[in-house]
């Protein structure tokens, strides 16, 4: 009797180990991200970094410029599917608009329109991203 007890509690840490074993395993390794399709809200969130900090901008004009980019995109992303209550402008986008066009579009036109000079040409839509049909309804 005392061996089947044993031998029962030496499977029972087995099964422990291997369980935590392969949650280590896989909380190491990423599952998917080739096929991931990127965030264009992050991007242009970088993009509006790199463009404050080239232009030398002071950090509390940056805190605005910040506020606006965020205001600008969120309107248009909530403008399309509306689930929150708007910034500044009332939701009037057609439903099946893509929200990753939106908010590539705003996030772009409120730079070129607080840094005239800065090369946000480089990002434009048309040349950075694919904003087909393929995005649509995308948040």
């Amino acid at each position: 009797m005392f061996q089947t007890n044993s031998h029962n509690f030496q499977n029972h840490w087995l099964g422990i180990s291997l369980i935590v074993l392969l949650g280590t395993v896989l909380g190491l390794c990423p599952l998917s991200t080739a096929a991931t399709v990127p965030d264009p809200v992050l991007e242009w969130d970088a993009i509006m970094n790199d463009t404050v900090l080239a232009g030398g901008t002071n950090p509390l004009v940056t805190t605005r410029v910040v506020a606006l980019v965020s205001a600008s995109v969120f309107d248009a992303v909530n403008g399309i599917r509306p689930r929150y209550t708007p910034l500044h402008v009332s939701p009037a986008a057609p439903r099946n608009a893509s929200q990753r066009a939106a908010a590539v579009q705003a996030a772009y036109a409120m730079l070129i329109r607080l840094y005239p000079g800065a090369d946000c040409d480089a990002h434009h839509p048309a040349r950075r991203f694919d904003c087909g049909d393929r995005h649509a309804g995308e948040s």
